[in-house]
């Protein structure tokens, strides 16, 4: 009984390595895919090709001033976020004492 228990368990090791090597085979080539579909274009390349889409469709992009009164808008809205827990905490443990 032992020993069918140990041939079929080397048997289940062996499956999973041929899955493995198929799965790793399927990774290399969808790496492949990736690598041509990208076509070498940088990050930046493909940003503002974006960007060229979504103004031909009509949209507009922000201008510098508006993403860096977005970015400050951002920031204030995590440095009241940090004064709020902050405030929550002294008043706990206010509380606690």
């Amino acid at each position: 009984r032992h020993r069918e228990r140990v041939t079929v368990l080397e048997r289940k090791v062996a499956v999973q390595r041929d899955e493995l090597v198929l799965a790793e085979r399927e990774l290399e080539e969808m790496m492949n895919q990736y690598r041509s579909a990208a076509g070498g274009q940088s990050a930046s390349a493909s940003i503002d090709a974006a960007w060229r889409n979504l103004e031909a469709a009509g949209g507009a992009r922000p201008s510098s001033e508006d993403e860096r009164f977005a970015a400050e808008v951002e920031q204030r809205r995590r440095e009241l976020a940090v004064e709020e827990q902050l405030a929550y905490l002294k008043r706990k443990m206010g509380k606690d004492k």
